[in-house]
């Protein structure tokens, strides 16, 4: 029988490899683009690590409908898994503080 590795292990491997292996020139996109609409689309919207997973429309999704209705600038948000900070920096904008926390040691 192999040995079973823990899932903060496999998370942490997982991802420390992404992080490692991200490039902003040339990143994994959720959204289709082909030819010069991808490097443009690229050049306009990917800066940080996560930008790549989704459009900036899915992230202001996000912070409308499910963010913003309960966050008050007295509050502190926690995110956990924060990649390169893109939800983060965001909703910090509107809170008193924020704390970030995630399993890779690579983080961008």
């Amino acid at each position: 029988m192999l040995p079973r590795f823990s899932n903060l292990s496999v998370n942490r491997r997982f991802w420390d490899r992404y992080a490692r292996a991200w490039d902003a020139r040339n990143p994994y996109l959720d959204v289709e683009h082909a030819g010069a609409e991808r490097e443009a689309y690229i050049a306009e919207h990917i800066a940080v690590l996560g930008d790549e997973w989704g459009t900036p429309s899915d992230v202001t999704t996000v912070l409308n409908e499910f963010v913003d209705p309960s966050l008050q600038p007295e509050h502190t948000v926690v995110e956990i898994g924060v990649g390169g900070g893109r939800i983060a920096t965001a909703v910090g904008r509107h809170a008193w503080r924020s704390c970030t926390a995630s399993t890779s040691r690579a983080r961008c």
